[in-house]
């Protein structure tokens, strides 16, 4: 399916949801659906190939410059072709070549640095930024206690256990 077919459909598919009101401007709705069925419309990527794995994340990133949407890292799945736990699984397939996992690491690096630097620069609500940085990225808020680097006296380490379990609880 051409760009143009492509583009017709789902300009009407937005016009209708919008309750049929026409307009010259391309509608919220419509630019994402575009640019969603655009990468899902990419030809298939050699996984096995870290030049064409590069390429495609190239390709990825100069479509949402393109279409001014911001990149994530459920769109560049879907560049790849696959959802985000299959982008993610590709990470354990000992079958990858490592530099194509390196090529993939490095391709969802850069979603992840542009979501953090959007949110520094107030362009993303923090909490949703949180969210995108904990699902996809492995971010978490967590507090660490190391009982052996507490001890000081010649408490037993079942005795410091003891002894902060209120803390290590909350």
């Amino acid at each position: 399916m051409n760009d143009l077919v492509l583009k017709n459909i789902l300009q009407e598919m937005a016009r209708q949801a919008d309750g049929g009101i026409d307009s010259d401007r391309k509608s919220v709705n419509s630019t994402y659906l575009f640019h969603s069925a655009k990468i899902a419309e990419m030809p298939r990527c050699n996984l096995l190939d870290a030049n064409e794995i590069n390429q495609r994340s190239l390709e990825y990133f100069k479509a949402c410059s393109d279409d001014g949407v911001r990149p994530s890292l459920t769109g560049l799945a879907l560049s790849f072709g696959t959802t985000v736990k299959g982008f993610q699984s590709l990470f354990a397939d000992r079958r990858m070549p490592e530099d194509c996992i390196n090529a993939l690491g490095k391709a969802a690096a850069k979603v992840e640095d542009v979501t953090i630097s959007l949110m520094l620069d107030t362009r993303v609500q923090p909490v949703t930024g949180l969210f995108i940085l904990k699902n996809h990225f492995g971010y978490k808020d967590a507090s660490d206690v190391n009982i052996n680097t507490i001890r000081k006296g010649g408490e037993t380490a079942q005795e410091l256990a003891e002894k902060y379990k209120s803390v290590v609880n909350e």
